[in-house]
């Protein structure tokens, strides 16, 4: 990690030998840190820097800790998270900082185990708080749904509760979960419910500090509910979240369906998710949101659409709901013969979009006979990899665990064109 991405930690004491104690044992575990001997000093450079987390003395000479964090809150300068130190902590002066702003207590001499678990816990307990910066940075449009939407995912994605997103079938649930996974996790999908019948260890280790999604939990037999429930009572066991997809809200399918009410009950963030034809106004957002999204996943990073290509997007109607639309801007830019993917790409892909279909059902419907083995097979190929990353909701490593397929084979085909 560069020196600018590094956490930095400011360090206030009195006393050299703890600062520099305490400097080396956060150096060693990747922080960037600055240290100061005194209030003022401590001052001078919180007004100067930013800081990710501050460990403050208590008991100084001259100003002590608690005068200068009543100086900070007063300057509205204490927008970061503060452990406080002190060797002579008291239950009055604990108090006393954690009115004042302080997340934690540590009472000197400090181990070097019992420090970073503090500002580990502090630091994640920040970053929570404030939920995904991914969904926080992303423009989900001005529509009343679109700002309702983001606002729920955001608060749900400010914890490591279940989510249940409701909605239609082809709204994109599984593409605003992934929103919902952690940096650095892994993200584990459940395509075949059978998969919750069986042992549960694997996945979970798989899935470890990462998410795990879950497809159309309304098809779940009961069996399965109580795989899924214990699937979620397990996860917080390796850091790991669940997130799902519903058609119907949990009060449907306990009153309708009979189905587990302890299992819809573990599900504490249950978030409607509108459908395009109610956001449609904020189209040209979305197409946004998918092109980034697929390009950070792929190999695509520098290719967007131009502002034409987009228009022609919003102009459409989409029968699929979002994942049509998903599935042209993946098409696009996949198929794109350059980084700028104009109007007339997206023209092109629209087409075959609605020819592919057409070609399949001439197949199917006993045509068959009309087309040669070459073309036949082609025509199917093309479908089946369309709808394939549909299923996917284009993420190329669940697409090629469905298929069996490995990776690069996968990329093949989905790049391969009509043969001569």
């Amino acid at each position: 990690m560069s020196a600018s991405k590094r956490p930095k930690i400011l360090v206030v004491d009195d006393e050299v030998g703890i600062r520099e104690l305490l400097s080396e044992i956060l150096a060693d575990e990747g922080y960037a840190v600055v240290c100061a001997e005194n209030a003022d000093a401590a001052w001078d450079a919180r007004v100067r820097e930013t800081f990710s987390l501050i460990l403050l003395d208590i008991w100084m000479p001259g100003k002590d800790g608690i005068t200068l964090l009543k100086q900070w809150r007063d300057a509205d300068l204490l927008g970061v998270p503060i452990i406080v130190m002190s060797g002579h902590a008291t239950i009055d002066t604990a108090v006393d900082a954690m009115k004042l702003g302080a997340q934690e207590v540590l009472e000197k001499p400090i181990a070097a185990n019992r420090l970073l678990a503090t500002v580990q816990k502090v630091m994640r307990a920040e970053e929570i708080e404030q939920g995904s910066p991914e969904i926080q940075r992303a423009n989900f449009g001005r529509s009343d749904a679109m700002r309702r939407f983001k606002k729920d995912l955001l608060r749900a994605s400010a914890g490591t509760k279940p989510v249940l997103l409701v909605g239609a079938p082809n709204a994109g649930a599984t593409f605003y979960a992934q929103m919902l996974a952690p940096p650095r996790g892994e993200i584990v999908f459940i395509d075949r419910s059978l998969q919750l019948q069986g042992e549960l260890e694997p996945m979970l280790r798989r899935a470890g500090g990462g998410l795990i999604i879950v497809h159309l939990i309304d098809m779940l037999n009961p069996a399965q509910q109580s795989g899924l429930l214990a699937l979620i009572r397990e996860a917080a066991r390796v850091d790991a979240r669940v997130a799902a997809a519903s058609l119907e809200h949990p009060d449907a399918l306990a009153r309708d369906r009979g189905f587990n009410r302890s299992l819809l009950d573990a599900f504490l963030h249950v978030i409607r998710q509108p459908s395009l034809s109610q956001y449609a106004e904020d189209i040209p957002c979305t197409v946004d949101l998918i092109a980034r999204r697929l390009a950070h996943n792929t190999d695509m990073e520098n290719r967007r659409l131009t502002p034409a290509a987009v228009e022609l997007l919003a102009r459409r109607e989409y029968e699929n709901d979002f994942l049509e639309l998903q599935s042209l801007v993946r098409c696009a830019l996949m198929y794109a013969v350059s980084d700028q993917v104009d109007e007339e790409c997206v023209r092109t892909v629209i087409g075959q979009f609605s020819l592919g279909a057409t070609s399949l059902e001439r197949i199917i419907g006993g045509d068959i006979f009309s087309m040669s083995f070459r073309d036949a097979r082609h025509a199917f190929e093309q479908e089946y990899f369309r709808r394939l990353m549909d299923y996917a909701e284009n993420n190329v490593q669940r697409a090629a665990q469905i298929s069996g397929l490995e990776r690069t084979h996968l990329y093949r085909k989905l790049r391969q064109k009509k043969p001569d």
